[in-house]
């Protein structure tokens, strides 16, 4: 039997490898949907598509400038 001091390392281990996990799922999928990245940060595709659809609603025009 595992004493609780024992038990609680354990929990911990086990949530981090969870963690761990998690962060390189999430990775993967920024990988997927980046646009370009910038100073190491990553610019996804849809943040170039809000941007587009806001500049369209002020009256730009959807052209390839755009």
């Amino acid at each position: 039997m595992l004493k609780p001091s024992n038990m609680a390392a354990l929990a911990l281990l086990a949530a981090i490898a969870a963690n761990t996990v998690n962060a390189a799922d999430k990775v993967a999928d920024q990988d997927k949907n980046t646009l370009v990245t910038v100073n190491n940060i990553a610019i996804p595709q849809a943040r170039l598509d809000l941007n587009i659809k806001a500049l369209m609603q002020q009256g730009q025009p959807d052209s390839p400038d755009l």
